[in-house]
Order: C-alpha cells, then sequence, then structure tokens
C-alpha cells in the first residue's frame, strides 16, 4: 500500500496531499523514494526500457490520462498513484518546430525541436540601460511536465540569467517575452556563491531546496509569459524527484536570510 500523507507547507502556502513514488535514475541519488503530488515515470522508447521514474509537484493541474511523447520516441507519463497508468491513456506529441541556433561556438544555423529556447544574462551600462549579453539560442525536446523552471512560451529572470523558451518557429530570433523586474522584496542566499547583498527584487521570491542533503537557496524571479499562464506569477510549490521549489509574493516571505 502506497502512503498518503499531508505536507504542510510553510511560508504561507496551503497544505496539499503528496504521494510517495519510486525514484530511479538521474536526480534520485542514493534514495529509492521521493514524494510528490504525482509519480511519473519515462521510457526510452513506448513499450521499452524505463528509463528514469519519481515525482512532480506542480502549480497547475496535471493530466493522469495523457502521456507526452518526444519527436524521439520516448515518453513520459503522469499518475496519481505509481503505476498507474490508465488503459486508456492517449499519447500526445508536441509539434517539431525549427529555431534559430546560435550559441558560443555555432553562428546563424538552425535546430528542430519541441520548443526554442533564447539564454542570456542582464547587464547594466553606465547610463543605466539594462539590456541582454551573451546570448544562446538553441532547441528543445524536455517534457513541460517536468521542467518547472522552464515552461513554453515564457521568459524567467532569476538574478542576471534570463531563461526563455517559446513554442513556435524561430520565436527565438528575439526575446520572445519582455521582463521587467518585479517589485516584491526577497531574501537571497546560495551557499555556494555568496552574493554582495541579501536582498533581490522579483515578482516571486522563491525557496529551492534540494531534499537529499538539505541544500537550500533563497531568491527572486521577475517572468514575462503568454496569456494563459498567468498562474507562473502565483504562489505556489512545483519540484521534481529530490528538488522542491517554493514561490511567494510577499515581501521577504522566503525566508530567513542565511550568512555563512
Amino acid at each position: 500500500m502506497k502512503s498518503i500523507f499531508l505536507l504542510e507547507l510553510f511560508l504561507n502556502f496551503k497544505v496539499i496531499q503528496t504521494v510517495t513514488c519510486h525514484c530511479f535514475g538521474s536526480g534520485c541519488g542514493l534514495t529509492e523514494e521521493c514524494k510528490g503530488q504525482y509519480c511519473y515515470t519515462t521510457w526510452v522508447l513506448e513499450g521499452g526500457e524505463v528509463d528514469k521514474t519519481g515525482c512532480v509537484t506542480s502549480r497547475q493541474e496535471l493530466s493522469t490520462s495523457q502521456c507526452v511523447k518526444t519527436r524521439k520516441g520516448s515518453v513520459t507519463c503522469v499518475c496519481s498513484e505509481e503505476f498507474a497508468i490508465p488503459s486508456d491513456a492517449t499519447f500526445y506529441t508536441p509539434p517539431t518546430i525549427k529555431c534559430d541556433l546560435s550559441t558560443s561556438t555555432v553562428a546563424n544555423d538552425f535546430c528542430f525541436g519541441h520548443s526554442c529556447d533564447y539564454n542570456g544574462y542582464f547587464q547594466t551600462n553606465e547610463f543605466g540601460d539594462v539590456f541582454v549579453s551573451e546570448i544562446d539560442r538553441e532547441c528543445s525536446d524536455y517534457p513541460d511536465m517536468l521542467n518547472f523552471l522552464g515552461r513554453t512560451n515564457s521568459c524567467q529572470l532569476v538574478e542576471k540569467s534570463l531563461t526563455c523558451s517559446c513554442g513556435t518557429a524561430f520565436c527565438n530570433k528575439q526575446q520572445p517575452y519582455e521582463v521587467k523586474i518585479g517589485k516584491v522584496k526577497c531574501y537571497k542566499y546560495d551557499p555556494k556563491n555568496m552574493y554582495k547583498s541579501e536582498f533581490c527584487y522579483g515578482d516571486l521570491c522563491y525557496r529551492w531546496k534540494e531534499t537529499l542533503y538539505g541544500v537550500e537557496i533563497l531568491g527572486c524571479m521577475s517572468l514575462g509569459y503568454a496569456e494563459g499562464l498567468e498562474y507562473l506569477s502565483k504562489p505556489g510549490s512545483e519540484g521534481s524527484s529530490n528538488i522542491l521549489v517554493r514561490f511567494c509574493d510577499e515581501n521577504l516571505c522566503n525566508g530567513d536570510y542565511k550568512p555563512n
């Protein structure tokens, strides 16, 4: 029998019901279990060898009757109980699109994927103007349901790092969605890279936790997104396997700053 329990999230989040899932493959470390709202299984090919299993927590409701099949053949299914994929589950393959490919090693080329990526860094010149530098344009085949910090048709700014994903041909030639730095004041802390300031500003504050070793990162996120993705700016929790990210939208809501 699978144990079902209530996990009370701090940061003023509501109580969510979670399940215990088998964890196998990347992101699991030495553990064989994880906890989330859903379990998932990824197969290398439909009906073939299992590539990985784990758990997912999401701010949006995920379909447990539809599986995502990538253009390369891998299949990912989400279920409310481990290995409980309905026999009548349907398989959805996102359209394959053509994207601009331009990185530090490749210029003026193209690639194919289920989404186009546009990544760079926010810089400020001596006049205070903000611009994006060190831009990479690539393709991605990562299923949306597991990519909780990179939804298709959105841009996220975390510190100075800008990450965008869009779903139409060559949509990554330019930054697809405008991002303005939000006004919510957040604590920021990274044990691997101490910041000069202990605060930042964004649309959301977040607390990122790797549950295996208890590593926590505090910070802020500013957003730009397509119509219909308003939930991205709402409080809640998201994660996959042993990573959980808690989002909130009030000043200093992501907990106390932790100096070295």
